[in-house]
């Protein structure tokens, strides 16, 4: 009875055992594959340029403007799709089209490449660029007498020999018929414009300076001959001042009285803007942006190679900076980002910072990357930047641009005030030409109840595009 009653659970489990295997057969038979393998990823093998832009010829200072273009994207799996090349995920990085070939500098029709990017492949196109050139006309102010130049954008036109003139003497040339604004001829002509040349009678003249009587003003004051005992003329434009409204000439930098233009001038005369503030005296939001920046002298290394002034502005939409450039190539101790800004007070400020970081993962802090504002080091948190992409064949890409905090209640003065952001490390970057870890620079914030300006008697803000 033993023995049958063992044989029966013998067979009741081989039976059992049995039922388990064709169960698990079918379940893979079913799935095909094991549950932990996946389809093979659909990526990118091409992209191409289907449609161009309805705009491919520009002018130098246009708006570049990728609208009505398409591409094509070729997938790993075979399938196409057309896109806009104005749709999320399509990158362009448009050509510098404000500035003539700086290796040939009289070219007047050149052709500029314009880069498309999606899902790391790359395709380019060409666009035709002429250089605009602008008409300057020189009045001699005597017999009708002028003369025409052409002149390309952004270049300064180049003052003409002047004939002699019996019993005169030759001014300067002036930007207004009036001859009261003295025209500067490191100027970049932007427009059509004439010039007035003035003429000066053998006789005693005397300078009739207007100060414009407040700091960072460009220009600090105009200088104009005026015959004795004859009467000085206003400028043909009263002087302007973020914050503030012109209230008039006056004898004196502080108090005086407004000085009467009918009075006949027999010495040497001084003349003061006074100005009133209209700007409240509340705390407002400014944003200098590093672009800007007088970058004459500056260069640093990229990851082969340098960049050097202008070069070192990079433009890169969809990054959050703001008007999509800011500067790159401080990877070198030393290299220093310097801005000159004007209080009209001594106040208090918040500063902050637009950054962002490529190539790889860093942190940013008074011991690698140091801030002075008014030659005092600041002692900032330190700002990690995780999951920086790495560097590809199809160029660097970067983390979105984000605002760090440098201090609050920190000392403004009246009058100029520099902050200047300075590359202090030797930590560099493999197999490139990077010999230190830093930032990419895209603005500085500052929250005051100041009116504050760029120093634009330094040249600020550059123009650098």
């Amino acid at each position: 009875m033993k023995k049958t009653i063992k044989r029966i659970l013998d067979i009741t489990s081989t039976l059992v055992a049995a039922v388990v295997v064709a169960v698990l057969l079918l379940a893979v038979s079913a799935c095909g594959q094991p549950k932990n393998e996946s389809p093979a990823e659909v990526t990118v093998q091409k992209i191409e340029v289907t449609k161009l832009p309805a705009q491919t010829d520009y002018m130098t200072g246009e708006l570049f403007s990728v609208e009505g273009g398409e591409i094509t994207v070729t997938y790993s799996d075979g399938k196409t799709e057309v896109k806009k090349m104005t749709d999320e995920g399509v990158t362009i990085i448009p050509p510098d089209i404000t500035v003539e070939d700086e290796n040939d500098p009289d070219r007047e029709e050149m052709e500029k490449n314009v880069i498309i990017s999606f899902g790391n492949k790359r395709v380019t196109f060409k666009i035709n660029v002429k250089v605009q050139k602008y008409t300057v006309v020189f009045e001699y102010g005597y017999d009708d007498k002028t003369e025409e130049v052409s002149v390309i954008e952004n270049r300064p036109v180049s003052a003409p020999t002047v004939p002699e003139r019996e019993g005169y003497l030759f001014d300067k040339w002036y930007s207004d018929e009036a001859k009261t604004i003295a025209y500067e001829f490191t100027t970049p002509v932007t427009e059509d414009m004439v010039l007035y040349g003035n003429w000066l009678e053998d006789a005693v003249y005397y300078d009739f300076t207007f100060d414009y009587n407040h700091v960072g003003s460009d220009p600090a004051s105009v200088v104009n001959p005026v015959k004795e005992g004859e009467v000085a003329v206003k400028l043909g434009m009263d002087p302007e001042r973020e914050g503030y409204r012109f209230d008039g000439w006056f004898t004196a930098e502080n108090g005086g009285t407004e000085y009467d233009f009918s009075l006949p001038v027999n010495a040497d005369t001084v003349v003061y803007a006074h100005w009133t503030r209209v700007q409240p005296m509340e705390n407002k939001d400014y944003v200098f942006e590093a672009e800007d920046l007088n970058l004459k002298g500056v260069k640093g290394p990229g990851a082969s190679g340098q960049a050097s002034g202008k070069s070192m502005i990079v433009y890169m939409p969809g990054k959050g900076a703001s008007g999509d450039r800011f500067v790159s190539y401080l990877y070198k101790k030393g290299v220093t980002l310097t801005f000159e800004l004007v209080s009209d007070m001594d106040t208090t400020a918040t500063f902050a910072i637009s950054l962002s970081a490529e190539m790889r993962d860093i942190t940013v802090s008074p011991n690698n990357y140091s801030i002075i504002i008014n030659d005092q080091e600041q002692q900032y948190s330190p700002v990690a930047f995780t999951n920086v992409p790495p560097p590809s064949t199809d160029g660097n890409d970067c983390l979105p641009f984000r605002t760090c905090v440098i201090g609050n209640n920190i000392p403004l003065k009246a009058g100029v005030n520099t902050i200047k952001l300075v590359t202090n490390n030797t930590v560099g970057f493999e197999s490139t030409t990077m010999t230190a870890e830093a930032p990419l620079v895209d603005c500085l914030r500052v929250t005051t109840n100041a009116v504050l300006t760029w120093n634009n008697s330094l040249g600020y803000p550059a123009d650098n595009y």
